[in-house]
């Protein structure tokens, strides 16, 4: 049978400012077949090749991984870690000329690979060099959770690194609400304006004078996976979940975000409206406080 593998998250990662890199690279993706269906708990084989310059440039760079992906068809590996056929991972100067990765898949014995592709490698959006940034010898760090990774009582959608260690955002496995007004209290403002400290915006709201119900409360009062510390996310951190709106409807198909609805994020417009996003569209929004929109509660690690 011949299966059809759709990437997840492809994390790759080049800077072009240092010579050194890291040394291996994660690469995570979910095998569905031909009609859609997850492979489930099934080894596969899968050959990566590092192409200088062009898509079809001289090799650098040739391994052989295998895997067997999860009950929801996940698999993970990492690039420069498995088994060599040619090249040295560590000896690539990322700091000249444009890198490709071919990616080849077997799903039987590893003898007959499919060709998925060839595509640029290109940077990723968060500090994989932050050891450097500490001193620490060697250049990249690695990182021990994932977006898409089901942890701390709900789904990761983004992992960084700062002088204290390794941090992420998780956002609840479900909506908590799909009906839910953004606060009773609609005459004042509540002064929760940040737009990217949710968690200080839901505390806020909920202090209020007269506060009742809202959608921070819905998230402060949230229990998932046995944590307390939920609350409803600020304008920047609700545009990471439609980010990663992909990944949680593929990985949580119980729990899928409503696509062609509003959420409430706890970053406040004026004393009658409040900001939010839209689903189809990633557009912000600023809604009447009474609206009813849709509410997923995140919290940090």
């Amino acid at each position: 049978m011949k299966y059809l593998f759709k990437v997840l998250c492809f994390i790759l990662c080049i800077n072009s400012v240092f010579a050194q890199v890291p040394q291996s690279i994660p690469y995570q993706a979910v095998a569905r077949n031909y009609s859609g269906s997850l492979i489930s708990n099934h080894l596969i084989h899968v050959r990566f090749t590092i192409h200088d310059s062009i898509p079809s440039g001289s090799i650098l760079y040739q391994e052989t991984q295998t895997d067997t992906t999860t009950n929801i068809g996940l698999f993970n590996m990492n690039i420069g870690s498995g088994s060599i056929i040619s090249g040295t991972f560590s000896a690539i100067n990322w700091g000249i000329n444009k890198k490709y990765l071919q990616v080849e898949v077997d799903t039987s014995s590893g003898a007959s690979y499919i060709d998925f592709g060839t595509q640029q490698m290109l940077s990723v959006p968060y500090a994989l060099y932050s050891g450097l940034a500490s001193g620490i010898s060697g250049g990249f760090t690695t990182f021990t959770h994932y977006v898409g990774e089901i942890f701390g009582g709900g789904i990761v959608i983004d992992v960084y690194k700062d002088s204290t260690g390794e941090h992420g955002i998780i956002a609840s496995l479900t909506d908590l609400e799909t009906y839910q007004q953004w606060s009773n209290v609609t005459t004042y403002a509540s002064y929760a304006n940040s737009i990217i400290d949710g968690y200080a915006n839901s505390n806020t709201i909920i202090s209020q004078t007269g506060h009742v119900s809202s959608a921070a409360s819905l998230c402060r009062t949230y229990t998932g996976g046995g944590f307390t510390d939920w609350y409803l996310p600020s304008i920047i951190e609700l545009k990471l979940i439609y980010n990663q709106q992909f990944i949680i409807d593929e990985l949580l198909p119980s729990g899928n975000l409503s696509w062609w609805g509003t959420y409430w994020s706890s970053t406040e417009n004026d004393a009658s409206d409040a900001l939010g996003v839209q689903f189809n569209s990633g557009n912000y929004t600023s809604s009447p406080k009474t609206n009813t929109n849709s509410v997923r509660a995140i919290r940090k690690f």
